[in-house]
């Protein structure tokens, strides 16, 4: 475990080498007040490295941007009271924000939006070991309540488990510039800070607009937590044989309602979801235990082992074929 204190307006660490959980906890310093790495049974610390950089914005405010090679455990950082947004831009891992879990669709760009919390509260990054070369990067907002407020935005009405597995290229590319901005050591703090902030404010704006133009009612954390909790379900394969009808009786829930909740927090619809959890799961076993593709194309529910492999290529941009012969990796396009 490793406790950290003292100012932050700017705070950049880079090592060459992680030479132990110790090392890496120390890359997140400028976000949590406490890390803790719980390594896998697999640690491959010593042959990667890893950076990380702060800026600090007005009341509080500020943006966090992380890198690092390799993984292979679960962190836990506990974190100040604030709104945050977490950007994951390249990599495999999983985030669980106040203990609820949001897989990110391994290595696509994804946003992940925990729901305002009043106190000090948890956060985990779960680490999939990856190998050398491979870079994993996460670029955080944290918004106190002060910077929050003095632009009208009520943090505690905002929806839990805002997620968007594959950004907007408009607003992807706005936090990809955002994140550029932090790369120039040579513009000076103050007007590096108003171009940030600049930035930061019109995503949080395409953000809102975005979200009001088809969320009349918030999802609240209550209903989130039902949510993935159906979310799990369509990704168990229970529900594969089932129609849209009985999964709205198994939520407690009626279709229309459950369908507009769900795509709201999701960004798709049940049957879309479930179309591309049953080609992940037959894409994992193609990868992993080889099966044929005419058994893939039944088990993901095609009669066509053609128009299997059309939606295969359009879920994941490689065919299955291509999957079973080994020269390519469907976690390298995972919806």
């Amino acid at each position: 475990m490793f406790h950290f204190s003292g100012p932050r307006e700017r705070m950049q660490t880079r090592m060459n080498k992680l030479e132990s959980p110790h090392d890496f906890s120390r890359l997140w310093s400028p976000l949590a007040s406490m890390a803790e790495l719980e390594l896998d049974s697999t640690p491959l610390f010593p042959a990667f490295s890893g950076e990380s950089d702060y800026l600090g914005l007005r009341q509080g405010a500020g943006i966090f941007r992380v890198r690092w090679e390799g993984g292979g455990g679960m962190l836990h950082l506990m974190l100040a009271p604030a709104l945050r947004f977490f950007f994951k831009l390249d990599g495999r891992y999983g985030l669980s924000v106040s203990g609820d879990t949001f897989r990110t669709g391994g290595s696509s760009p994804a946003l992940v939006c925990g729901p305002y919390v009043p106190e000090m509260h948890s956060v985990r990054l779960s680490l999939s070991a990856s190998p050398p070369g491979q870079v994993n990067e996460l670029l955080v907002f944290v918004l106190p309540w002060a910077w929050l407020g003095e632009r009208g935005l009520p943090a505690e009405k905002w929806p839990a488990g805002l997620l968007t597995e594959a950004l907007d290229p408009v607003l992807q590319g706005k936090v990809r510039g955002l994140a550029a901005w932090m790369d120039r050591p040579e513009v000076a703090a103050e007007v590096l800070s108003l171009r940030v902030e600049a930035l930061l404010l019109s995503i949080v704006a395409d953000l809102i607009e975005q979200r009001g133009a088809t969320d009349s009612v918030a999802v609240m954390p209550a209903e989130q937590s039902r949510l993935q909790m159906l979310k799990d379900f369509l990704d168990s394969g229970d529900a594969d044989d089932m129609q849209l009808a009985d999964i709205a009786r198994h939520a407690g829930s009626n279709v229309s309602t459950l369908q507009s909740r769900f795509r709201r927090v999701f960004g798709k619809t049940i049957c879309e979801y479930l179309r591309e959890s049953r080609l992940r799961r037959v894409a994992e076993r193609i990868e992993r235990e080889g099966i044929s593709i005419g058994l893939a194309a039944e088990l993901a529910g095609y009669s066509s082992q053609g128009n299997f492999s059309t939606a295969f290529r359009r879920c994941f941009g490689v065919s299955p074929g291509q999957v079973k012969a080994g020269v390519a990796r469907v976690g390298e396009a995972w919806p």
